[in-house]
């Protein structure tokens, strides 16, 4: 038998690129949220002190959308939150935590 007939293909793959000693989808959420807030702030027709505090808070934003919490590691933020949308109103969902009893 061939050695590779005992080898297993891992259903998923937990890689994190990083840039900087960070994870990069953090990085691309705070120039995400930053360019955004700058278009916003423009189009809205700010001034040039509430564009920056505008921007700041856009970088903020967009950072803690693509953060993980201690709670779930796997899942971004902005994950939980379409789920939370999504889910149906008329139903009841308890609260978990996985790997903890």
């Amino acid at each position: 038998m061939s050695k590779y007939g005992q080898m297993r293909i891992p259903k998923t793959i937990n890689v994190a690129i990083k840039l900087f000693y960070v994870d990069a989808s953090i990085v691309f959420g705070f120039f995400i949220g930053l360019l955004g807030a700058k278009q916003i702030a423009t189009y809205i027709g700010l001034q040039d002190f509430y564009q920056i505090a505008f921007m700041i808070y856009g970088a903020i934003v967009g950072v803690a959308l693509t953060a993980t919490t201690n709670l779930a590691p796997q899942i971004r933020n902005y994950r939980v939150l379409i789920n939370v949308i999504q889910q149906d109103k008329s139903k009841y969902y308890p609260i978990f935590i996985e790997g903890k009893k």
